[in-house]
């Protein structure tokens, strides 16, 4: 544990003052430690007078943590502290001594600039344990969180709501361009409205092939 010359402040709030700092921590066990090590190491170092650590599985186990400390505390101290971690269970086991270089890989720190988008990002999967933080708070942030979306989740998506349209003669294009509306906004992505009508006329006519020569001869009317 590494001690500090001037005892740390006893915060209340996110907010109480400028003296605060937040880092994002970043860390991949390798089946190395688990939930338990990692809070137990950070609940014990008195530098970390607040944290949220989070736990996913996915795409391999790892874990996030925002961690509050005084600004007094360099950046250097920080990653110190988390290499003298790391070393215990990357070591040579001929000499017993640290594997330098392959434990440091395990672990990404940088300063937070978004608290509030910081722990949104890391309540996301909602298996998270923390210390000195307004519970109320995060309950309301991790409502908010968001979980990373994959293409493939996209094209599922997708594939569902054409089969819904080809399905169902009572639906509208308009219907199918309201729904991938949703669908490009719910993962981000952007929204041009050529290409949805695109994608909608498609599905329209593959539904019924014979408002092929409607569409055909009703653009052509137009030029």
């Amino acid at each position: 544990m590494v001690e500090l010359a001037e005892p740390l402040p006893n915060l209340d709030s996110e907010e109480s003052g400028s003296d605060i700092v937040y880092y994002m921590l970043r860390m991949t066990s390798c089946d190395k430690y688990d939930f338990d090590t990692l809070q137990e190491f950070i609940s014990g170092e008195s530098m970390f007078y607040k944290y949220v650590i989070s736990r996913e599985e996915k795409p391999q186990e790892h874990f996030h943590a925002v961690l509050a400390v005084d600004e007094s505390v360099s950046e250097e101290t920080i990653r110190d502290v988390i290499k003298w971690f790391l070393y215990k269970f990357w070591t040579n086991p001929e000499t017993g001594k640290f594997v330098k270089g392959f434990g440091n890989k395990q672990y990404n720190l940088q300063k937070v600039d978004d608290l509030d988008q910081s722990l949104r990002y890391i309540l996301k999967c909602h298996n998270y344990r923390f210390e000195n933080w307004d519970e109320d708070r995060l309950r309301m942030l991790e409502a908010e969180s968001f979980e990373k979306k994959k293409p493939s989740d996209f094209q599922e998506e997708y594939r569902e709501l054409c089969d819904k349209f080809q399905e169902d003669d009572n639906l509208d294009i308009k219907y199918f361009m309201a729904e991938y509306v949703r669908l490009k906004a719910k993962y981000g992505q952007m929204v041009v409205m050529n290409q949805v009508y695109g994608y909608a006329l498609s599905n329209f006519v593959r539904r019924d092939p014979d408002q092929a020569s409607f569409i055909v001869n009703n653009f052509l009317s137009t030029k």
